[in-house]
């Protein structure tokens, strides 16, 4: 069996395909939050989820980023409601994500507070260490 390794790969016309190692996704990961508490559905590079409160997690990649200025995207659903979302804690707290965690909150709008979730969301894009 032969393995083949590239860093990038170049369309037909000769510009280079978007999801190369400098761009595709680098940590994901599908988590239940509901009462029965951080119930990972699946994951990509996380090593490890804390219950920080609740609706609150934090994450932590198996192999870190290069620097705490990788981007994330969250977001959340929930079986009986529409009212859920999913924040990054960078933009509810004000705190920067570390190379090696990151954080977020599943909010009920309905109450206006942070609230269990049938599942969130997150994937973060960037350069590994």
């Amino acid at each position: 069996m032969s393995t083949i390794k590239v860093d990038t790969v170049q369309s037909s016309g000769g510009g280079a395909v978007t999801l190369t190692k400098q761009h595709a996704v680098k940590s994901w990961i599908n988590q239940q939050n509901d009462v029965s508490q951080n119930n990972t559905n699946d994951s990509f590079n996380v090593s490890s989820v804390a219950d920080i409160g609740t609706g609150h997690s934090s994450f932590t990649v198996t192999n870190a980023f290069s620097a705490d200025t990788f981007a994330s995207v969250a977001s959340a659903g929930q079986n009986a409601f529409t009212d859920r979302f999913a924040q990054n804690v960078t933009e509810a707290d004000g705190k920067q994500p570390s190379s090696s965690t990151y954080q977020v909150k599943a909010f009920d709008v309905s109450t206006g507070s942070t609230g269990h979730i049938d599942a969130f969301m997150v994937c973060c894009l960037g350069d590994l260490a």
